[in-house]
Parts: C-alpha cells; structure tokens; sequence
C-alpha cells in the first residue's frame, strides 16, 4: 500500500498517458482510480481529446469503466462530436453502449444515417435473447421514420422469428409498407382494411 502511494504521488509529479489512466481505472483500487478520473476529467470542455477518451473509456472491457464511460459521454454530450462518437459506439457488441446509441439516435435519428445506421439497425434487430431494451428503442426509432428507411430483408427475417413481439412488429411495418405500394417479394395484402 505504501509502494502504491509513492508511485501515485510519482505519476502526479511526472504526468500520466491515456493508457496509464485507463490502466488506474480497471484496477479497481480506490486511489487508483480516482487517480485515472482525475486524468479523464481533466481535459477542458470541447477539447479533441474528450472523443478520444470517451472511445476509450466505453471501449474498456472492464464494465465498471465502461458505465463510468457512459457516464462520461453524457456529462459531455453538449461538447462531443455527436456523429463520429455515435458512428464509433455503433460498432460496440456490449449491450448498455448499445442502449447509449440507440436513446441518442431515437431523440435525435440524424445523428447516424445511410449505411451506418442500418448496418447498426441490422444488428441490433437480429440479436437473439440479449439487448431487449435496445430492440424497443431501435424499433421505437423505425416506427417513426419515413417508410423508405425499413430494410424489407430484416424485416421479413424478424417477421420469421420466434420471437412473438418482434414477429408482430416486422409483419406490421410490413403490411404498412405493403399498403403504401411498395412490392415485397413473398407477401400480398389483400382485403378490405379494418375487417
């Protein structure tokens, strides 16, 4: 305890890198890791590094710095380059990152678009048995986009799921999609609507 109070003292006098800092942060020791927050929350508002670090933190694969790396995206959201961190983040097979994504793009849907954001939509819609929160949100995100942003192969591989609700909502964006004249291969609607 001693030698880690030197070197704690040490680093404060000589400086500490990124990976030091993340290092102090997943040994789990309290004055280490106050020592590491101390390095992260050090970088000034609007500064190119807070990108950097909140890559980094949310990169971890220890979960306590990865929830404190949630935490710091969204102290700093105001500052961050919202596009280029969520195209980062989107690429994150952890689910709480995930559930990060996908509450900024349903308030704020622009911030991912093309093919970023259906490659995220893509993969998130096609977990099974993980990131349930995460499926509402990116559907909740689907059900409010123009219809031409739906991609008809996933959603005719959701409507084939097991998985009751999911099936539902895919046949559903089907039919409306369906309705407003788009072909899909492998489905007719026919039928007066409402009987």
């Amino acid at each position: 305890m001693e030698v880690r109070s030197v070197a704690l003292r040490r680093v404060v006098q000589i400086g500490q890198t990124t990976p030091f800092a993340l290092r102090l942060l997943e040994s789990g020791l309290p004055e280490c890791i106050e020592r590491g927050k101390a390095h992260f929350e050090g970088v000034a508002a609007g500064d190119g590094k807070e990108l950097e670090y909140a890559t980094v933190l949310c990169d971890s694969p220890d979960k306590t710095v990865q929830a404190y790396g949630r935490e710091f995206v969204e102290s700093r959201w105001e500052n961050l380059p919202a596009v280029e961190l969520l195209r980062k983040l989107s690429e994150h097979s952890d689910p709480q990152i995930q559930e990060l994504v996908a509450g900024k793009l349903l308030t704020s849907p622009h911030l991912l678009g093309g093919k970023d954001a259906t490659k995220f939509d893509k993969g998130i819609l096609r977990t099974h048995n993980q990131g349930r929160r995460v499926k509402e949100l990116v559907k909740a995100r689907l059900n409010q986009a123009p219809q031409g942003q739906l991609d008809q192969s996933i959603l005719l591989e959701m409507a084939r799921s097991w998985t009751q609700r999911d099936a539902e909502w895919a046949f559903e964006q089907l039919v409306r999609l369906a309705k407003s004249g788009e072909i899909i291969e492998g489905l007719q609607v026919e039928g007066v609507e409402g009987i």
